[in-house]
């Protein structure tokens, strides 16, 4: 299994990083190898693995965290 993760450093409006997501997986045909993509910010820490089923995604559905600013 291949897990692409995209690391965001840009101050850009939250609206680039889905955009940008959607770019890729149109245009690069490395996007057709990738079993699942993980969105995270430069200034998030990993305190374990990552496994996308267990924490419910799967094809066409989406998980996410409650982040509070």
């Amino acid at each position: 299994m291949f897990i692409f993760f995209f690391l965001c450093f840009c101050r850009y409006p939250a609206i680039n990083k889905p955009a940008g997501i959607v770019h890729w997986l149109k245009y690069s045909k490395d996007a057709d190898d990738v079993d699942w993509v993980v969105i995270l910010d430069a200034d998030m820490i990993i305190r374990g693995p990552i496994i996308p089923w267990e924490l419910g995604a799967e094809k066409g559905r989406p998980v996410a965290a409650y982040y509070g600013y």
